[in-house]
């Protein structure tokens, strides 16, 4: 479960086209946020966790836009 309280686990269509950015903070340090999953430049398993800089960019990486349902 991230920050937003949103949590990923069990929702289907998840791998494949971009690593997805969280709004988590890496071990405390929000100039590196967690990045989860997979994409379609990449070997690693659907439930990988790591972190980038909030500067940087690579073409494998973006978001989902999410909302909580009634």
């Amino acid at each position: 479960v991230g920050t937003n309280g949103v949590n990923a686990a069990g929702l289907s269509d998840m791998v494949g086209n971009v690593s997805e950015w969280t709004s988590d903070c890496w071990e405390g340090d929000c100039g590196r946020r967690v990045f989860r999953s997979t994409s379609w430049g990449s070997d690693l398993s659907p439930g990988y966790r790591d972190r980038y800089r909030t500067s940087d960019r690579y073409a494998n990486l973006g978001f989902r836009v999410s909302r909580t349902l009634d």
